[in-house]
This record gives C-alpha cells, structure tokens and sequence, in this order.
C-alpha cells in the first residue's frame, strides 16, 4: 500500500500526537524516537532581521556580486533573443 506524502503526514503525525500524549516525567519513553520531528521554535541570537538584510545588501553590492548579476541578466537575455 502506497501513501500519499499528505497521508504520511497525518499518520506520523498522529503516531508522534499519541505517543506525546502518554508522556509523563517518570516515563521509560526516551527522548531519542522524537529524532524526526519538527522544530517549531528557535532560539535567535541577533533578532535584528531589517539589519542583517541591510547588512547583506551592502555586502551583496560591496563584493561586485551586483555586477555578476548584471551582466547575467544581459548575456541571458541576449542569450534568449538569439535562440528564440
């Protein structure tokens, strides 16, 4: 029998649901068959997000990579006009 990725979900997700819920601080269960879940929360070290993105910009111009990026577009779309 063949399931879907949605089915696949659904059935891991109630399978991990059902065994989190019978979980109790005095349980044998160990912590090592919850390798494959989802994280749903992160810690952030520098939650500044506007910064970093601006951070990265200046770099991304700074380095030249706006130039590579430029001269792709042309050469692409040169490229594109001659084959088509």
């Amino acid at each position: 029998m063949w399931l879907t990725p949605l089915s696949w979900i659904e059935s891991r997700y109630w399978l991990i649901m059902s065994e989190m819920s019978d979980f109790s601080p005095n349980s044998p269960i160990s912590f090592s068959q919850y390798d494959n879940t989802v994280v749903v929360a992160q810690m952030v070290e520098d939650p500044e997000v506007l910064q970093q993105i601006q951070d990265a910009w200046n770099h991304f111009i700074d380095s030249g990579q706006v130039w590579a990026l430029v001269i792709g577009l042309f050469l692409g779309y040169l490229f594109r006009t001659f084959i088509s």
